[in-house]
């Protein structure tokens, strides 16, 4: 009983601390997942055992969950959930692209900046590469390693 069901249930009652109602589905209570103002509203608009509409999926492991409204049988009560507010991801302005190598971004920082700056992407650039050979790498011997690795990638980033 995949996907979405719509129907008349039994209210039976709003959950105390977690965003559940409990109604009766095929003449068996069970627990249905639901939003807080769906919750809220259910527990303060209904009674045990009011006739309700709401749709309802079932996941895999046969658990419940309102998607749609929830309606009293009969009458003009209903709570309308929410639409998920979209909302748009802040613009960011990206810096045109100049090249480590230009002489426009060596111009920018100091020779000792750009040592620091060089230094710690070989760094980082080590613990990458000897996060990467974990396990295959003897901890008697990992100092060489360290110092193996940093001076292939001192000679490579010139």
């Amino acid at each position: 009983m995949k996907g979405k069901v719509e129907m008349s249930y039994k209210f039976i009652r709003a959950a105390n601390k977690v965003e559940m109602v409990k109604v009766e589905i095929n003449g068996k209570e069970e627990w249905a997942k639901c939003k807080p103002e769906v919750k809220a509203f259910a527990s303060a608009n209904f009674k045990e055992g009011d006739m309700v509409d709401f749709q309802t999926t079932k996941d895999a492991e046969g658990h419940y969950t309102i998607t749609d409204k929830i309606t009293k049988v009969g009458g003009s009560v209903s709570a309308p959930v929410e639409e998920s507010k979209k909302t748009e991801a802040p613009k960011v302005e990206k810096a045109p692209f100049v090249p480590y190598n230009s002489g426009e971004y060596q111009k920018a920082k100091t020779p000792e900046e750009s040592r620091f700056i060089r230094a710690q992407a070989i760094g980082h650039m080590t613990s990458r590469t000897l996060f990467s050979m974990s396990g295959m790498v003897d901890p008697n011997n990992i100092e060489e390693i360290i110092i193996k690795v940093y001076s292939i990638y001192d000679k490579i980033v010139k």
